[in-house]
């Protein structure tokens, strides 16, 4: 599935600037995290990244192609703003799932098969259902669908008690139904990903197949204001991995292992935690963006 994102520019920009974190952390617990340019940590090239992601991540690949295809950028920015909700900064969420989105296309291989921004009813609400839509293929051709939670908070516990709200809604049999079913409705054909891939895809979406045959990855993306991030300056340096893991195995413990998570037999709940200096500025900043774009 090498080669499935819309602009392959996306992936590799995003290789550049975000790092998988290699520490103490269990299999199902992963840290990302920013480098280093100069002792300031690359929050304004996250921003810029994120701007330039937004039509890979609004709009499906026919509509992406057509436009590039036509030569029309500005009206591929323009159709792609204006389905980012247009609720107050600190009330949307659209930038964290854009960034779990930039995290399972870029480190998971993962391409999207809904584009789920796009089934918004009006632009002042939230997604509806999970954050995503993305998948895999692995041996055998078993499917793994990754059905994703985004809670870019400025704290662990005010994500982690949102995440918890949000998947003990979405861990149940009737909830996860109606999302394949909508799913299944939705799904988008990328030409860059060979046919059979989706001749796999589809019965794991049908109404008929047991959910018990089903297997869910549930990223659930958890961004924090971390006073490690503001004292280091190199991500490579022994201070930093000294203090992101003294961090890391405290949120571990008091909320990740120290919290009882909805459970479902479908569904693996995986942690990507992502520690920044400021979520606060990156989304003031984001909003300056998104105010001379519309």
């Amino acid at each position: 599935m090498e080669g499935s994102t819309l602009d392959p520019s996306i992936p590799i920009k995003t290789q550049d600037i975000v790092f998988r974190y290699n520490g103490i952390l269990d299999n199902d617990t992963n840290c990302f995290h920013l480098n280093y340019e100069s002792g300031r940590y690359r929050e304004d090239e996250l921003v810029k990244l994120i701007r330039d992601a937004i039509p890979s991540f609004a709009l499906t690949h026919d509509e992406y192609e057509q436009y590039m295809k036509e030569m029309a950028i500005s009206e591929a920015n323009s159709t792609a703003i204006n389905r980012i909700s247009n609720a107050h900064k600190n009330a949307k969420g659209d930038y964290g799932e854009l960034l779990l989105f930039l995290i399972l296309e870029a480190f998971e291989n993962a391409p999207k098969f809904v584009t789920k921004v796009k089934l918004r009813s009006s632009k002042g609400e939230q997604i509806k259902g999970y954050d995503c839509a993305h998948f895999t293929v692995g041996d055998n051709d078993e499917v793994i669908l990754w059905l994703g939670e985004a809670k870019f908070h400025q704290t662990i516990s005010s994500g982690v008690a949102d995440a918890i709200k949000s998947i003990s809604a979405h861990t149940q049999d009737t909830y996860i139904r109606n999302e394949l079913d909508l799913l299944y409705d939705n799904v988008e054909r990328n030409s860059k990903i060979n046919q059979h891939y989706y001749d796999v895809l589809m019965p794991y979406l049908r109404k008929t197949r047991s959910l018990d045959d089903v297997t869910i990855n549930i990223p659930v993306l958890l961004t924090y204001d971390s006073s490690a991030i503001g004292k280091a300056t190199s991500h490579t340096s022994e201070e930093f991995k000294q203090w992101i893991d003294a961090e890391l195995q405290n949120i571990s413990t008091t909320y990740l292992k120290g919290k009882t998570w909805p459970s479902h037999l479908s569904t693996n709940i995986i942690f990507y935690v992502f520690p920044l200096k400021s979520v606060a500025t990156i989304k003031q900043s984001l909003k300056v963006i998104e105010d001379a774009l519309r």
